[in-house]
């Protein structure tokens, strides 16, 4: 089986953040993490109840390439969002979650600057660059009137140029 590429891996690193958050997993239920990648069936959902929330997905927002960042390597930004929808207009409840996807993010030496591609680490840096929130009315999206955060951060990774272009060099 081939080696998932750089970007998959760290998306994968963002949900092994929060997953390994006990106060995430106790919050958020398994069918609430709405999840991009592998599995047979989309992972959103037609229509919402109450137990379908709070609901968090991780989203990829683009890519910001810097094939020759230097004479022997390359950068690659990855822009990243964590999506929260809780459903409510309690405020304790946005809070909650916003202080418990913090402190899962805090982590990301561990998880996100440990991946290997092509037998290299990767990852230099990963951090938060904004978190917008607003209460999301129903016709916006498909989820009850409430609170919704959007963390969006930013994930840097270099590779060395010998490495991309193995035998091509």
């Amino acid at each position: 089986m081939a080696e998932s590429d750089p970007i998959t891996k760290i998306h994968g690193g963002i949900w092994s953040m929060l997953e390994a958050s006990s106060e995430f997993k106790a919050v958020v239920r398994t069918g609430n993490r709405i999840k991009y990648v592998g599995g047979t069936r989309d992972p959103e959902k037609g229509s919402m109840l109450v137990k379908d929330l709070p609901q968090v997905a991780v989203y990829r927002l683009g890519i910001k390439p810097r094939p020759e960042n230097t004479s022997n390597s390359s950068r690659l930004i990855t822009l990243w969002s964590v999506e929260v929808s809780t459903g409510t207009r309690k405020d304790e409840t946005v809070a909650q979650l916003d202080w418990i996807v913090y402190c899962a993010l805090l982590t990301w030496r561990t998880y996100l600057k440990s991946l290997t591609w092509g037998g290299e680490t990767f990852v230099t840096e990963f951090r938060s660059v904004s978190v917008d929130e607003e209460i999301v009315a129903r016709r916006k999206l498909r989820v009850p009137e409430g609170w919704a955060s959007l963390w969006v951060g930013q994930c840097d990774a270099f590779f060395s140029t010998s490495l991309l272009l193995g035998d091509e060099e």
